[in-house]
């Protein structure tokens, strides 16, 4: 029996024949990936001398309380985007900071940035 990381209540993985020796990373049960469900979204925000910062994010709420234990599709996103060479942070506060440190390293780098989070803030 496996133990779902946010409610803390115990699951079972039916398994077939097929798939009776396939090691799987269950970490949720199915009730809470269904509450809560994934939201990705592509924000795009444009900077100087041509270049766009490309925020990828997985949730638009904050119910979640435990991000890591959508580590499975995090991580998918992830190497589906790895090739871009992404940046790679939890939450990100949106506000004039971010975005000139942000265009700081588009000009530096010379090139569009990808960055993926779980969560964007809003903040003055």
């Amino acid at each position: 029996m496996l133990r779902c990381v946010l409610c803390k209540r115990g699951f079972i993985i039916k398994r077939m024949i097929s798939t009776l020796f396939k090691k799987d990373n269950y970490i949720i049960c199915d009730d809470c990936y269904k509450k809560n469900p994934l939201d990705i979204c592509l924000s795009t925000i444009p900077l100087n001398n041509r270049k766009m910062l490309n925020i990828i994010s997985m949730f638009s709420s904050d119910i979640i309380t435990n991000y890591k234990a959508f580590i499975f599709e995090y991580s998918f996103i992830v190497f589906k985007y790895l090739n871009l060479e992404p940046i790679i942070i939890d939450r990100i506060f949106l506000n004039n900071e971010f975005i000139n440190s942000m265009n700081d390293l588009s000009l530096l780098l010379d090139k569009d940035l990808y960055v993926i989070t779980y969560k964007i803030e809003n903040s003055s």
